[in-house]
């Protein structure tokens, strides 16, 4: 899914408009053209960069791009090093010269216009306290303890955000349990602890229980019991049930695990930060 940037078309659209009627003009100067004409291959190079729709248009602005570079050479604005030649742009072009580059100026402006007509561009509203803008482009800008969160983690609740904001909910709840699966996972490895044949979270619980309990193991600091205990609560209340067909979320649940996988994960970001500090300390002692 991609975002539509609708102020990047707005001003596409009104340089290729003036393009347009520059180029009707009888008599026009170098600098005229170059400036409009260097203007509509900015805008429209910004406006389809990495962009997966209006996908003739983009071949088309393309195609055209090529030859207002051309025609630039051509009546000699641009030099072979593609630098501007400045002492020709008082110069004058005849109408006759730029019918072609007009015809191919306004067929290009012609498909975006009919490509526009089918473009599905929707307003999402707010929900709740959220800054859509926000939640939509990095819902992960919520973890101030984001050193200790995989990667994976941070893509996975990017991903629940833009579906709570476009109200695919159950989709929401999966996104954040996975984003909280692959932190307990981390977490556990942190402590020492594989999970390849961890196959359930009742696994990863009592993996974390033995962590606790075993008095023989490395380093005196051991998972945090109120973590465990987060993750147990999430999986018996709300993991579990997700995962059957007959269970859906709405607003109010989707965002209560949105928030709850947020918290669960921002405590042991920052339990994993507080055992480094321990660690440092210990060395510390060592060397000393």
């Amino acid at each position: 899914m991609k975002k539509f940037e609708i102020v990047d078309l707005i001003e596409l659209i009104k340089i290729n408009q003036k393009s347009v009627d520059i180029l009707d003009g009888e008599q026009l100067k170098k600098w005229e053209i170059y400036f409009n004409l260097n203007s509509l291959i900015i805008n429209n190079k910004k406006f389809f960069e990495e962009k997966s729709f209006f996908l003739l248009s983009k071949r088309k602005y393309s195609e055209l791009n090529e030859e207002i570079n051309k025609f630039f050479h051509q009546v000699h604005i641009l030099n072979s090093d593609n630098q501007v030649n400045f002492d020709k742009l008082g110069t004058v072009i005849e109408k006759y010269e730029i019918i072609n580059l007009k015809e191919l100026v306004s067929s290009a402006f012609l498909i975006l216009h009919e490509e526009a007509k089918d473009a599905m561009v929707f307003n999402i509203e707010s929900i709740g306290i959220y800054d859509v803008k926000k939640i939509f482009d990095k819902a992960s800008d919520r973890f101030y303890e984001n050193k200790n969160i995989p990667e994976a983690a941070i893509l996975e609740y990017d991903e629940a955000g833009r579906c709570l904001i476009l109200a695919r909910y159950t989709a929401c709840g999966f996104h954040s349990l996975r984003s909280l699966e692959i932190m307990i996972k981390h977490y556990l490895n942190k402590f020492g602890k594989g999970t390849e044949n961890l196959k359930s979270w009742y696994d990863y619980v009592k993996a974390l229980s033995d962590l606790q309990k075993d008095d023989n193991a490395s380093g005196q600091y051991k998972p945090s019991k109120k973590v465990s205990s987060m993750i147990d609560r999430l999986r018996e209340i709300d993991r579990n049930p997700l995962m059957h067909p007959e269970d859906n979320l709405n607003l109010d649940s989707a965002d209560s695990l949105f928030s709850l996988c947020w918290i669960t994960l921002t405590e042991m970001a920052r339990d994993l930060r507080d055992r480094e500090d321990d660690q440092s300390k210990q060395l510390i002692v060592v060397t000393s």
